[in-house]
């Protein structure tokens, strides 16, 4: 997230958070249920809302299903969210053999699991993994950091747990369909892999989306400006008139 950080710090009070077990959050052994970081997203929102106000919020990843937790569960912390490329609305990358290393690997131990997450934290495998989600060539700072982060003591634990679960496509994407704040989708989708996102758009005045292109999962540093202008855009129409019609 942090040419959103970067691009908005100057302008507004600006947050960036790290999940738990995630960038430079505690790695403890411990379960990591999507529950435990709609908690930790949500603790941080009470304490900006009583030096602010409800915050608008933009996600990605399993921050997306993190975020829509919250908006749903504790109404009044969220004022708007905006999610980049959500799987649940968009078709998802097939993970099922990794799902499966993940699987085997944590019931045959802590160390099986370690020994799986060191392949997995090479310089190989993140610049093969981070490619993926770029169609140019890949942010250098970004591979860096991914590589630096997978190094920090019980990294393995987080990202292993996330990777086993088989996450239930129809109930995340229930959970999209149940907000009711107003909700921004930057994608670059079309055909077959946007008919999720089509029908979550359709009849409702308080969803939007905004097609980045071309970007393969990572329009905030593959297509910056657009991504910037699309968030301005989406937060300015907010105001007056056009928030009371995206709140009826």
């Amino acid at each position: 997230m942090r040419p959103l950080f970067e691009s908005f710090r100057w302008r507004r009070p600006t947050y960036a958070i790290d999940l738990p077990g995630f960038g430079l959050s505690e790695r403890s052994e411990r379960s990591y249920p999507p529950n435990l970081f709609s908690d930790a997203l949500a603790e941080l929102l009470r304490k900006m809302r009583a030096r602010f106000a409800s915050a608008d919020v933009v996600a990605l990843g399993r921050g997306a299903e993190a975020a829509s937790r919250v908006a749903t569960e504790e109404q009044g912390l969220i004022r708007s969210l905006a999610i980049l490329e959500p799987a649940g609305l968009l078709s998802p990358r097939d993970r099922g053999l990794q799902r499966l290393a993940a699987r085997v690997a944590l019931s045959l131990g802590d160390r099986a699991a370690r020994g799986l997450f060191s392949l997995m934290a090479s310089r190989p495998w993140i610049r093969h993994s981070v490619r993926e989600r770029f169609r140019g060539a890949p942010d250098p700072s970004l591979l860096e950091y991914a590589h630096a982060s997978a190094q920090v003591p019980g990294a393995h634990h987080a990202p292993l747990a996330a990777l086993a679960v088989r996450r239930c496509m129809p109930e995340l994407t229930q959970l999209y369909h149940s907000l009711t704040i107003p909700v921004l989708v930057v994608h670059d989708a079309r055909g077959a892999h946007a008919i999720e996102l089509e029908a979550f758009l359709r009849g409702r005045a308080n969803r939007f989306a905004m097609r980045v292109s071309p970007t393969r999962g990572m329009p905030q540093f593959e297509r910056r400006r657009d991504t910037v202008s699309a968030l301005e855009r989406f937060w300015q129409s907010l105001s007056g008139a056009a928030w009371d019609q995206a709140m009826r």
